[in-house]
């Protein structure tokens, strides 16, 4: 099996059930990468229970010794802190948002938290690394100057299924929890537009 190095050789993941959990579970099986898995709700029937590892105690999941752990659950249920005082070099992948919309204040804590710690903590965003963002910035490199006077985007999320019990739970509303997606792919587009026109100027020049 080929794979570029470093890759971890293992990954923590909470709320492995979920939609997002799910797809790291499967890429992680699928690349040979062993999962570590911490989900109370019953394993989905088509989960092959034999490759992979589950611990049964929030406890028990903060202690593994993963080279990566996946936060995917709602931040009243997350737990970075307990992975923070381990004082390790962790790489932990977090679920958006980042705080509750009623307590902003979290935020400058936890950055301030990460900072004084050797982890390094991501929030995962899929739109970035898609294969359609890659297509429209390869059209938009196309051209030697380009400039956007505005930008519509829209997300929507219908895809929990409701007959699973697990999902019936206390959601901050979509504008406030997907919104964060649509800002991060303007700022990632406009950020490589930018990239692009320095670079265009360096080499030639306009025109």
């Amino acid at each position: 099996m080929s794979r570029i190095e470093p890759f971890p050789q293992s990954i923590a993941i909470a709320g492995a059930w979920g939609y997002i959990g799910r797809k790291f579970l499967d890429a992680a099986v699928a690349h040979g990468v062993t999962p570590y898995v911490f989900d109370p709700a019953p394993p989905p029937a088509d989960v092959d229970l034999a490759r992979i590892v589950r611990v049964e105690t929030e406890a028990e999941f903060h202690t593994l010794p993963a080279e990566l752990f996946h936060l995917g659950v709602h931040p009243e249920h997350r737990r970075l802190d307990l992975l923070l005082a381990r004082n390790e070099p962790l790489l932990i992948l977090n679920e958006k948002p980042m705080a509750l919309p009623g307590r902003p204040r979290d935020c400058p804590q936890i950055v301030e938290a990460v900072d004084a710690s050797p982890a390094v903590v991501f929030y995962d965003f899929p739109e970035l690394f898609d294969p359609l963002t890659q297509e429209v910035l390869g059209v938009l490199s196309a051209f030697r100057e380009v400039a956007i006077t505005g930008m519509f985007l829209q997300r929507s999320k219908d895809r929990e299924d409701p007959a699973i019990a697990r999902n019936f739970k206390p959601m901050v509303t979509i504008q406030y929890q997907e919104t964060v997606h649509c800002l991060a792919y303007a700022l990632y587009l406009l950020a490589a537009i930018e990239r692009r026109r320095v670079e265009v100027h360096a080499v030639g020049g306009p025109g």
